[in-house]
């Protein structure tokens, strides 16, 4: 079986009857999906007429999206009811961490998401206890502005040094025009897992908004026990602008946009820096045969990569046929992943000790609801490969002399793999058979078999399927 780097033009039209179930959603309701903008970015994005968002005489398609939003709410704020006001509902939230080490009270307002949980105990609670605890998880862009929290929260728990002291943590819940109208209070907390990943999932709105995919970040915390203070307090502001929360969306500058991927050590010479690693995320055991993202706080370090495959990475493929191919078994190396900012300064460090490459596999992706690294419709040819590492240390020191050039690039349509050409021979083939119609090809285990996801451990027997 080999691969084709080709140059191959796959056409990103849509017929009518191919047309996504989401977009037929947002014709049918534009006034559902016109949030931050969603449905104008889906039209747009599957090159959809914007009809049901233009208001005959106010916007044309030639209009701003802002244009075309502001005519279409004027509109339909004058033919329904608002139920709520933006002043009076929940919009943004103010997270503080104090208590425990912490000297200060450290407040962050680009927190975009929070939802209280119940979270399992470390696997170290004896069984007589209860198993599950009061907990919470947020979400936001990693950012420069969250300085203090990776280096005296994440830091503390990721990096092999003492055991943290547990903090406390309020949750204020904040009103448009400012009142505080819930504090959600817990009280000596941990951090469980936190975990940068891409989020590429199409039918979920972005923090930035837009039909597009962003780096998230996502921290798990367990906590002794938690209250809720309902008091309504007055905002103190001296503005009565409303505050969405697209007013603390970091800008590109501020904010992770790209990695830089580094190998080293082991059977390297010398140190490979790739810049064409879309995707990264720290990855963790599933109750189902699979790895899914997440960085629980002391399991064995592991992570993927994925990637379009492309000319630029032929010393990596190198690197990895050793796994693949018959032969000495290769020297663990390291790996450095720099989480970059839009201006190139280096967010995070993710240096990963003692690594081995533990699955590689090249697929086919077609589904409408993920973003693409082409950025653009139409389907794609991906490679992914999973990690497993004795060691991970933890770098936020984001001097400006940690600032490099390099940032992500888009790999070009003629420099990454366009098509599967598939080569049979062997007995019973007389003569040897090539065949370039297959439309998608994946290796697979038994244990995926069913599901037919991409999987290829290197020490179990291949399988693959067209």
């Amino acid at each position: 079986m080999s691969l084709l780097f080709s140059g191959t033009f796959f056409s990103d039209a849509f017929a009518e009857e191919q047309l996504p179930g989401v977009v037929v959603s947002v014709e049918a309701d534009p006034f559902y999906f016109s949030e931050g903008g969603f449905g104008i970015g889906i039209l747009n994005f599957f090159d959809r007429p914007l009809d049901p968002y233009l208001i005959p005489g106010k916007t044309t398609a030639e209009s701003s999206p802002e244009e075309i939003l502001t005519a279409f709410y004027e509109t339909k704020n004058q033919e329904s009811t608002i139920i709520v006001d933006d002043e009076d509902r929940l919009l943004t939230f103010t997270v503080s961490f104090f208590g425990g080490e912490f000297k200060e009270r450290h407040s962050f307002s680009t927190f975009s998401h929070f939802d209280p949980l119940k979270v399992q105990k470390n696997p170290r609670t004896p069984y007589y206890y209860d198993q599950m605890a009061e907990g919470f998880s947020l979400q936001s862009l990693p950012s420069k502005d969250k300085e203090w929290f990776y280096s005296s929260v994440i830091s503390g728990y990721i990096n092999p040094e003492k055991a943290p002291e547990p903090f406390d943590v309020d949750v204020e819940i904040i009103t448009g025009d400012g009142d505080i109208l819930q504090t959600w209070q817990y009280v000596n907390c941990d951090l469980l897992e936190y975990t940068p990943f891409l989020d590429e999932n199409l039918t979920k709105l972005k923090f930035i908004g837009g039909f597009v995919s962003e780096i998230r970040e996502k921290s798990v915390f367990e906590c002794d026990g938690f209250g809720v203070d309902f008091e309504l307090k007055p905002s103190n502001r001296e503005t009565s602008e409303i505050i969405y929360p697209a007013d603390f969306i970091p800008s590109n500058d501020n904010r992770a946009t790209s990695f830089q991927i580094q190998f080293s050590g082991g059977d390297l010479e010398s140190t490979q820096t790739f810049d064409t690693f879309p995707k990264f995320t720290p990855v963790t055991e599933a109750k189902i045969p699979i790895l899914v993202s997440g960085n629980p706080i002391g399991e064995k370090p592991q992570f993927l990569l994925e990637s379009h495959p492309s000319k630029d990475k032929e010393e990596y493929y190198k690197f990895l046929s050793t796994y693949i191919n018959p032969g000495k078994a290769p020297e663990p190396f390291d790996v450095t992943v720099n989480i970059l900012t839009g201006d190139g300064t280096v967010l995070q460090k993710w240096h990963y000790t003692k690594c081995d490459a533990t699955n590689y596999v090249t697929f086919f992706l077609s589904n409408l609801g993920f973003y693409k690294f082409k950025e653009s419709t139409g389907s794609e040819i991906r490679d992914k490969t999973y990690f497993s590492c004795s060691g991970l240390t933890f770098d936020s020191d984001f001097a400006d002399k940690n600032k490099i050039k390099s940032t992500y690039q888009k790999v070009t349509d003629e420099n990454r793999a366009q098509i599967f050409v598939a080569h049979f021979e062997g007995t019973d083939i007389t003569p040897a058979k090539t065949v370039t119609t297959f439309t998608k090809f994946s290796p697979i285990t038994n244990d995926e078999l069913s599901l037919l996801l991409p999987s290829a451990p290197f020490t179990e027997t291949p399988k693959f399927y067209f």
